[in-house]
């Protein structure tokens, strides 16, 4: 008998920024340490504007 394969889950991302989870367009950066962040295409204008001043 043959055996189903088991079905994963859909990873579910949350905005390292606002904390909201990820619908839609978003950033992904993976840092020196291995630490993966998303954050989405709000926030990342949200950043951008803040690290310009």
């Amino acid at each position: 008998m043959k055996k189903k394969p088991e079905l994963k889950e859909p990873e579910v991302k949350i905005c390292s920024y606002c904390g909201i989870e990820v619908i839609g367009s978003y950033q992904y950066i993976k840092t020196k340490r291995g630490s993966e962040l998303y954050i989405c295409s709000k926030c990342v204008n949200e950043v951008m504007k803040t690290a310009k001043r």
